[in-house]
C-alpha cells in the first residue's frame, strides 16, 4: 500500500517555499482542486508530474495533516509566484501539479458498522 502522505509519494519541495500558493491570493485563472477533485486530479496525473509540499518540522506536518488534500495546477500560476521554487530533481516548470496535505481515508468504519448492526 502506498503512503497517504503526498511528500512521500512524489518529488517534494519544502512547504515554506510553496506555502504562498496555498492561499486564496492566487489569481482567478489558477485552478485549485480540493477534496475528491484533488484525489481525481492526482490519479489522472503521471507521478513524475506531481510536486508535493513536504513538512520541514512538526508544526508544519500538523498543518499539512489538518488541511484537506489540495492540488494546484501549476500551468495557471503566474511565473513570478513560482520564482525561487525548485525541486532537488528538476525545475518547477517540469511539474504539472502541486499537492498539499494527505490522501483522505476512504473507509468510514462507523457507517459500515452501523449498516451491518442488527
Amino acid at each position: 500500500m502506498r503512503s497517504k502522505n503526498t511528500h512521500v509519494r512524489y518529488d517534494a519541495v519544502p512547504y515554506g517555499e510553496v506555502a504562498h500558493l496555498l492561499s486564496d491570493s492566487l489569481p482567478g485563472t489558477a485552478t485549485v482542486h480540493r477534496h475528491e477533485a484533488a484525489v481525481d486530479a492526482l490519479r489522472r496525473a503521471d507521478d513524475g508530474a506531481v510536486l508535493a509540499a513536504a513538512p520541514t518540522g512538526m508544526a508544519v506536518g500538523v498543518r499539512l495533516a489538518s488541511i484537506p488534500l489540495t492540488v494546484v495546477e501549476l500551468s495557471a500560476v503566474p511565473a513570478e509566484a513560482l520564482t525561487g521554487v525548485e525541486s532537488a530533481d528538476r525545475p518547477i516548470a517540469a511539474y504539472e501539479l502541486l499537492a498539499f496535505g494527505q490522501f483522505p481515508e476512504r473507509a468510514n468504519r462507523s457507517l459500515r458498522e452501523f449498516a451491518s448492526s442488527p
